[in-house]
Parts: C-alpha cells; structure tokens; sequence
C-alpha cells in the first residue's frame, strides 16, 4: 500500500469539523434572520454599546463617549467595544444581529480548537484531546455565558488554553 498523504490528513481535520458542529448545533436557533441571542445583559447593555459602536464606526467617527446608558459612560475605554478585536471586525461586514450571533459561534468553536491544541501540545492522543475541546466547548459555564448576553466573557476564556 503506498503512502498517501491526504490519507494522514483526514484524522487531523475530524475534531476541527467535530467543533463546527458541536457550535452549529448548540447555536443552530440563532442562524435564522432576525434571531437574536438574548438575556437582560444583552438587551439592556452589550446589544446596545455594540450597536451604537459599529455603527459609529461604519460612519467613520470612533466615539468616546456613550450617551444612550446610565446618563453616559466612558466607551472605547470600556471592555464591551473591542473595534480592533479581529474576530469583532465580522460586525463591519455582516449585518448587526448575524453578526453578534456568529461571535458566539466561532468562539464556541475556538474553544473547543484551542484546548485541543492545549491538549495535543500535552502529548494526548487525538481521542483524548477532542473529548476535552469538546467538553471545554460544551460545558455549562462557557455554554450558557450566550443567554444572559456575555459576549465578552466568552471572547476572554476561549484564549485561556493558548
């Protein structure tokens, strides 16, 4: 049998597509127009701050002032608007509400990526290392930051394993 070298490869892109999946399953809801994931914090806060930034920002200005919540806040100092976070720059080119969903969604899978490759890098076996970047992409607190709406958590802990 001679050696071929897509043959190899196929293992190593089984969790990668094992992590899509367990994202697309867990936020399926969220893909169709005009869904919205929500909780209050969404609603009454990151919604929003985000809103008001990416708009600000396809119009060319960059506010430093948000004057819509608690008689104004302090923005691009804040931690909710993150403009030059690449995986935010989705919010530029998508429309507002796809957009916020899909954050959830690509780093639902970067969690689960990520502590593979954290496991991987342990000398795991590929079994062992998808089971944990499945479990760390699915557990109950990462899972359920997307209710009560917080994006920003869920941006901060996906890195943890890098």
């Amino acid at each position: 049998m001679t050696d071929n070298p897509s043959h190899h490869k196929i293992p190593r892109l089984v969790p990668g597509i094992l992590f899509a999946l367990a994202a697309l399953w867990l936020y399926w809801p969220v893909l169709r127009p005009g869904a919205l994931l929500f909780g209050n914090d969404t609603i009454f806060h990151d919604y929003i701050m985000l809103f008001y930034g990416w708009s600000a920002l396809k119009h060319g200005s960059l506010s430093l002032w948000l004057p819509h919540l608690y008689c104004g806040i302090p923005f691009i100092g804040s931690f909710a608007f993150c403009p030059w976070y690449p995986p935010a720059l989705a919010f530029l080119v998508v429309p507002f509400p796809l957009a916020f969903n899909l954050q959830y969604i690509l780093h639902s899978f970067l969690a689960g990526a990520f502590t593979y490759r954290l496991l991987r890098a342990m000398n795991l076996d590929r079994i062992s290392s998808g089971f944990g970047g499945l479990a760390f992409q699915l557990c109950g607190h990462f899972a359920t930051l997307a209710y009560p709406g917080h994006l920003q958590k869920v941006q901060a802990i996906v890195w943890i394993p890098l």
